[in-house]
């Protein structure tokens, strides 16, 4: 599963955009996660993306601007059947 970006938090305050971000379910900053039940995993990829929304400026860790380039197989026979 693709995901559109979040700026990566855009400003970082580390131990305050957590805390903010858990408090509004906002679970995704950026990143690699392996989401939905024990029988329907799927991968999630979060990007921070390459613009602003608002503040014109990007601070603090985790919050560069990123270019995602990903290559997509079909998943092996014995895989597909799990």
């Amino acid at each position: 599963m693709l995901s559109g970006h979040t700026h990566g938090g855009q400003i970082y305050v580390k131990g305050i955009t957590d805390r903010l971000l858990k408090r509004f379910g906002l679970n995704y900053r950026r990143g690699m996660y392996e989401i939905g039940s024990r029988t329907r995993r799927s991968t999630l990829y979060v990007t921070p993306g390459v613009g602003f929304s608002g503040v014109t400026r990007r601070a603090g860790e985790g919050t560069h601007a990123e270019v995602a380039i990903l290559t997509l197989r079909v998943a092996p026979p014995a895989a597909q059947a799990a």
